[in-house]
């Protein structure tokens, strides 16, 4: 699947959002399972990986959770984007 350039371009922004919350230590659910696709080497030994985060959310949250992944598909998210 090739990705046309407004999709990339929001594909990455959502990254940089991402990377954003970790550092200044507000994270989403979905900023766990980014971090473990997109950015493994910046694992902290401490991070929680997706299923224990995933496990611990409230009905509200994994719905938000499964919009967050839906946005990310929608920008071509793809093994060959990967």
């Amino acid at each position: 699947m090739i990705c046309d350039v407004p999709a990339q371009f929001h594909l990455e922004q959502a990254k940089m959002r991402s990377q954003q919350r970790l550092r200044e230590g507000r994270p989403k659910p979905i900023d766990t399972i980014v971090q473990n696709l997109y950015f493994p080497d910046d694992l902290d030994a401490e991070g929680a990986d997706p299923y224990t985060v995933a496990r611990e959310l409230t009905l509200p949250e994994l719905r938000e959770l499964r919009a967050d992944v839906q946005d990310y598909q929608v920008n071509c998210v793809s093994r060959s984007s990967l």
